[in-house]
């Protein structure tokens, strides 16, 4: 378990591995306690196979869906 926080920057960061994969993310969390507690959030999601990816999703307009 890595909580830990970059010269300069704002905000805490996690970083573990999980079976074999290195999971590295800013937390956007100001104090270490939060920090931990978001670690302790993503490790579970892993767990139960989720996704730590956000959803990405574009609108798509007419203008892009029109053929040339």
């Amino acid at each position: 378990m890595a909580v830990y926080k970059r010269e300069g920057e704002k905000y805490w960061r996690v970083r573990f591995q999980w079976k074999g994969e290195s999971v590295n993310r800013r937390t956007y969390a100001t104090t270490r306690h939060a920090a931990h507690q978001i670690e302790a959030g993503l490790r579970a999601m892993i767990s139960r196979g989720e996704s730590l990816a956000p959803a990405v999703t574009f609108p798509l307009s007419e203008e892009m869906c029109r053929k040339p």
